[in-house]
């Protein structure tokens, strides 16, 4: 009897071990799972409702919320996130300033120069009828434009060097053990970070030296049409007044993290502007889709597996595929 029940104690041990065994590997597949897609920026985690799924990609991705507020499994970390941030606002300054000094000195250019007027409201109440209207000039579409897209290209390239999903688990890269190569992303990206922060310096300094001139060209009567060679000097240049410009910087800034980003972040994770479908477009309804055409495709070759399994095998089998099929299904991740 005694040894009839000290088989069932370690039989009853052995299932233990083995369930717990099967728990942390689908758990440990779970997370790396998620870690891959925060990685890419993935819209939709598994489980994840609509709502839920605005928050994690906002507080994951944001480049100043994330710093604070960025999942726990997220493979960009605290000093990471920084230098991603300081690198943004070093390119950003660096792109708008060249833009200012392109039209500053090209002759033929006009930053000026009004492109297309939109006219806000008309009052004819007063006795002084006026219009408000807002016009968008040479510089600003330029701006909006080529320095926004710029800016966005710079943005991506530098986090996706750091996160480098490529080498996580479920990467393109992940077989052949590149934590070397994710290393040497980190490394680039500081490279790269120190090098803009360096040029954007350079910039600053010489968009205030040429204010500086055509001020002094200004007040002295003096137009570039008559080519006379002035320079200034660099004490002239340590008065807040000539970098009164930083501040606006600092404004568009505050619009581009808090206002442009949440509007712009939003309609991409809709998916509108791909029918739900399209790549880079479709947003969450596209990875949501994906993600249950893949869960269809598993269930049906596990289903497939099982049946053909012999009767003493299609038990472990079983668990097995069952395992692998379900590891990444919504429900397992709870609401």
């Amino acid at each position: 009897m005694d040894d009839r029940n000290d088989a069932y104690s370690t039989r009853d041990s052995l299932a233990e071990i083995h369930r717990r065994s099967t728990e942390d590997k689908m758990q440990e597949r779970k997370e790396k799972n998620i870690r891959r897609r925060l990685a890419a920026r993935s819209y939709h985690l598994p489980g994840y409702s609509w709502c839920k799924d605005w928050v994690q990609y906002m507080m994951n991705n944001h480049p100043l919320l994330g710093i604070c507020c960025h999942h726990k499994l997220h493979p960009l970390g605290l000093g990471q996130r920084l230098i991603c941030l300081i690198g943004s606002i070093a390119f950003g300054l660096a792109a708008t300033n060249f833009v200012f000094l392109y039209y500053s000195l090209n002759e033929e250019a006009d930053m000026n120069k009004t492109l297309f007027k939109v006219e806000l409201m008309s009052n004819t109440t007063d006795s002084s009828p006026r219009l408000k209207s807002f016009e968008v000039t040479e510089h600003m579409f330029a701006l909006w434009t080529f320095g926004g897209v710029v800016h966005s290209a710079f943005d991506l390239t530098i986090w996706y060097f750091s996160a480098c999903s490529c080498c996580l688990p479920g990467g393109i890269l992940a077989t052949f053990g590149c934590g070397c190569c994710r290393k040497l992303g980190n490394y680039v990206v500081v490279g790269v970070v120190m090098v803009t922060v360096a040029i954007a310096t350079f910039v600053v300094v010489w968009r205030a030296a040429r204010m500086e001139y055509l001020r002094d060209m200004e007040e002295m009567g003096i137009n570039d049409d008559q080519r006379m060679i002035y320079y200034s000097k660099w004490k002239e240049l340590d008065s807040m007044d000539n970098y009164s410009f930083l501040y606006g910087y600092v404004g568009e800034l505050a619009m581009a993290l808090f206002v442009f980003y949440p509007v712009l972040g939003t309609i991409l994770f809709s998916g509108i502007l791909g029918c739900g479908r399209l790549p880079l477009l479709g947003g969450r309804p596209r990875e949501v889709w994906k993600e249950r055409a893949e869960q269809r495709r598993r269930r049906k070759k596990g289903s497939g597996t099982i049946g053909t399994s012999t009767t003493n095998s299609n038990s472990t089998m079983g668990t097995e595929t069952i395992g692998e099929l379900d590891w990444d299904n919504e429900d397992m991740y709870g609401p």
